[in-house]
């Protein structure tokens, strides 16, 4: 081989060589980017598929804060001294203070108590709200600890119980929470909390783990709101409930011009006119406006607040158009209870609502099995079937103005008769 031939063939395989030093230098950092991008991609996904689902805002699943500072009595700030202090230290119910700004620039403070919701809205409005400065404690006799939320996690979504009509309920059911019991206080009624400031207030909402009354206390350092059970408070409680509301709409006439909702809303605001003015009885209302309530918050709301009584007012249908008349749906798991029970307060329903809406009279009917509010509900319980849409002339009784106010008149007389009865069976 000559000395050409070699310097050419050495030429030949270094650029053989230096070909596939580039192709490399090209290829694999390529591969190395690719890999890493495949395995960050991995990660990803595998952190989305172990990540809980980001669940709705509600009053289930509230944005929380920690608006609660863990303290003891001893370190809060002047409230030693109160006369509020040594019914709050003597007590086992729960208190939320507001520490008073100096110089009295003090917000106006507004409760608003959601009791179907369980729930209860604390409003500092004025000049000053936006801006305040003050602490906000909360205490249980000599427990004074923060809010320590539990993390929720959802529960099945419940079955649709259908209400006593032969036309199926409009229900949208929308998931509940199942919240973790707080083991170290395990008697902190307070589930959540979410503290919202805007120009012109703040608003402190809290969650219950069920319905509590409110009552407001105030001295010079302080705005004390406590929460106490309802029977500490009333000796006499009724719940009203109109059913269905908002998107579930009950029974309706046959041109849809009337819907079941709004007859028993109307019914109930007439007889909310006379019961408010019952002194000696504290009436709740399971709703007051076209909204829409599970039937899970209408008899907890009876049951959270240990009510004497619960009565549900409704319309009926029927496929016969010729069907007419009143009737009392009752809880007859209860006729085993000595003394009041719920059959006796439908009779009591049936026959003074018939005296005052003047249509025939059909009865008293066992349905604690297919509905869910006469089922559960743990006190005399009466759903009231005023009349039959579906029927010409029972329609036209229940859209009148003057009717509806009859209707209400004797559901107020059976309200009345029923604690009557109780008084008796008591003594």
């Amino acid at each position: 081989m000559t000395g050409n031939e070699r310097l050419k063939k050495i030429a030949i395989l270094s650029g053989i060589v230096l070909f596939i030093m580039a192709l490399l230098s090209l290829t694999v950092p390529e591969n190395q980017f690719w890999k890493q991008e495949k395995d960050i991609k991995n990660e990803q996904d595998e952190q989305q598929l172990n990540q809980e689902p980001t669940l709705p805002i509600s009053p289930t699943n509230p944005e929380t804060i920690p608006v609660f500072p863990t303290d003891v009595w001893s370190k809060i700030p002047k409230v030693a001294g109160s006369i509020v202090y040594e019914e709050l230290r003597n007590s086992d119910y729960t208190a939320i203070l507001f520490e008073k700004e100096p110089l009295g620039k003090n917000p106006n403070i507004i409760l608003e108590d959601l009791a179907v919701d369980r729930c209860i809205k604390i409003t500092l409005e004025g000049s000053s709200a936006s801006s305040y400065n003050g602490k906000i404690y909360r205490v249980r006799g000599l427990e004074l600890f923060q809010n320590q939320i539990p993390t929720p996690s959802p529960s099945p979504i419940p079955t649709p119980t259908k209400e006593a009509s032969t036309i199926t309920p409009t229900l949208t059911i929308t998931p509940t929470l199942t919240v973790t019991p707080i083991p170290s206080i395990p008697s902190d009624p307070i589930i959540s909390a979410s503290l919202q400031t805007d120009e012109l207030s703040t608003v402190l909402t809290i969650w219950l783990d069920r319905t509590y009354v409110y009552e407001q206390r105030e001295d010079e350092f302080y705005y004390y709101v406590l929460l106490r059970r309802p029977k500490d408070i009333y000796s006499k409680i009724v719940v009203i409930d109109a059913g269905h509301g908002g998107r579930d709409s009950g029974t309706y006439s046959k041109d849809y011009s009337y819907w079941e909702k709004d007859i028993n809303l109307n019914v109930l605001l007439e007889l909310k006119k006379l019961l408010d003015a019952q002194e000696e009885i504290k009436v709740y209302y399971t709703r007051t406006e076209d909204r829409r309530l599970t039937l899970n918050q209408r008899v907890n709301l009876a049951n959270d607040l240990e009510a004497d009584l619960f009565l549900s007012i409704h319309c009926n249908s029927n496929p016969s158009t010729s069907v007419h008349g009143t009737e009392v749906l009752f809880n007859e798991k209860q006729d085993s209870i000595q003394g009041f029970n719920s059959r006796k307060f439908a009779l009591i329903c049936a026959e003074e609502v018939c005296a005052q809406f003047g249509l025939t009279n059909r009865g008293i009917i066992p349905r604690s099995s297919n509905v869910h509010i006469i089922g559960a509900a743990k006190m005399p319980v009466a759903l009231i079937e005023m009349a039959y849409m579906t029927n010409r002339s029972d329609l036209k009784v229940l859209v009148n103005p003057e009717r509806q106010s009859a209707a209400a008149l004797g559901i107020y007389h059976a309200v009345l008769k029923a604690y009557e009865q109780l008084k008796m069976e008591e003594s």
